[in-house]
């Protein structure tokens, strides 16, 4: 025992040759499993703070061994030998109670989703590149779904239905799903949240989302699993959609257009001098002609400036942004200043600094303006021609 962890050999089944890693142990695999708590007896009650310790362990498996092996393995490592309950069907690793991510040390595989042997696969051919290969496993043990009538307890006076096997299977992955994508935001009010779009916003997995997902994945729809959602926009966050949670922030905007609404009510002036009224109603009183009205001359309004199109380069050069503004962004294949408003921060900002992007950002708004351009107002005179 060392550090918590202990270090176990799991034998190679006779028909594998000697492996070549770790002194002919195998592929190494530190084993992290975070168990649920024990089950309460009548009338207890559990802690909110209470901690349940991780359980740990180190083994090695042949690195030719299969998933099924692998897990067997790591279930006995584990002491839950026969409380892990999995089977792979085809190249689907369905998982009853738990789910399972891999990493490897010092390379960008974190928290990998192991669902498949296709994922299984990819794992050991990314380990074995090491001349010592490890890998870590974090099982995450969540409460099975178990099938209506196969409880222990005192039996229930109504009949109940037994689950069919399809019913069986999209109640699993449901329940994958829900510990996959486990909000722990305290901020946020739903407890499972997608956020696998590119703002990363959270987008609530209501039952009928969770549904429409898991039956994607059944059916076998192509490019669906447990990382990747069906192809529908429900999957999406609304663009411009309100938080209607957010009470405080509903009651300022309804404030404010009460406010508006007052504030936009035409003034009605009333001019009640009749003076001289009586005296232009006499019949011997003379009319004097009008004299000519006086028009003021309509002032000109100067026409906006209209922006130039240039190339992206000769702006960059133009506004006198940092030379790295142009270089990181060559990747990006960008014709012009024009098309930068359509361009989100969040893109940019895996290229540039905050600073260079603040400057980009600026420049734009000044070239909107038109002062920036080939010879613009405070601009650098350029000769599109060379």
């Amino acid at each position: 025992m060392s550090d918590g962890i202990d270090s176990q050999y799991t034998g190679n089944h006779d028909d594998n040759p000697e492996s070549q890693y770790n002194d002919g142990k195998g592929v190494r695999y530190h084993i992290s499993l975070k168990p649920l708590p024990p089950p309460l007896k009548k009338g207890e009650k559990r802690r909110k703070n209470k901690k349940i310790d991780d359980i740990n362990r180190t083994i090695y498996v042949h690195e030719e061994e299969s998933l099924a092996d692998l897990l067997e393995a790591a279930a006995q490592a584990l002491g839950y030998g026969d409380k892990l309950l999995f089977k792979v069907v085809s190249k689907d690793l369905r998982a009853s109670n738990f789910t399972l991510k891999w990493s490897i040390s010092r390379t960008d595989f974190k928290n990998m989703q192991l669902t498949t042997t296709d994922h299984f696969d990819e794992m050991i051919s990314e380990a074995t590149q090491k001349g010592t290969p490890a890998v870590k496993l974090d099982f995450v043990e969540f409460e099975e779904v178990a099938n209506e009538g196969d409880s222990d307890d005192e039996p229930s006076t109504s009949k109940k239905r037994k689950l069919t096997e399809e019913e069986e299977l999209m109640a699993e992955t449901i329940s994958q799903l829900k510990a996959a994508y486990n909000c722990s935001d305290k901020t946020c009010t739903s407890p499972v949240c997608y956020l696998g779009n590119p703002n990363g916003e959270h987008v609530r997995m209501t039952p009928i989302l969770l549904n429409t997902w898991a039956s994607a994945k059944l059916v076998g729809i192509e490019g669906v699993d447990l990382e990747h959602p069906p192809p529908d926009k429900m999957f999406q966050p609304v663009e411009g959609a309100d938080n209607i949670d957010d009470i405080a922030l509903l009651a300022r905007r309804r404030n404010q257009a009460n406010q508006a609404s007052k504030s936009a009510t035409p003034t009605i002036t009333i001019n009640n001098d009749f003076a001289g009224l009586a005296q232009l109603l006499r019949p011997d009183h003379a009319i004097a002609p009008l004299a000519p009205t006086q028009l003021a001359p309509i002032p000109r309004i100067p026409s906006p400036v209209k922006p130039v199109q240039m190339p992206f380069a000769a702006f960059c050069l133009a506004a006198n942004l940092h030379p790295d503004v142009a270089t990181k962004l060559e990747i990006l294949e960008i014709a012009g200043p024009h098309l930068l408003e359509f361009i989100e921060n969040s893109v940019l900002d895996q290229y540039l600094s905050v600073g260079n992007r603040a400057a980009l950002r600026y420049a734009e708004s000044q070239w909107k303006k038109g002062l920036i351009g080939y010879g613009g107002q405070n601009a650098l005179l350029i000769n599109p021609h060379t």
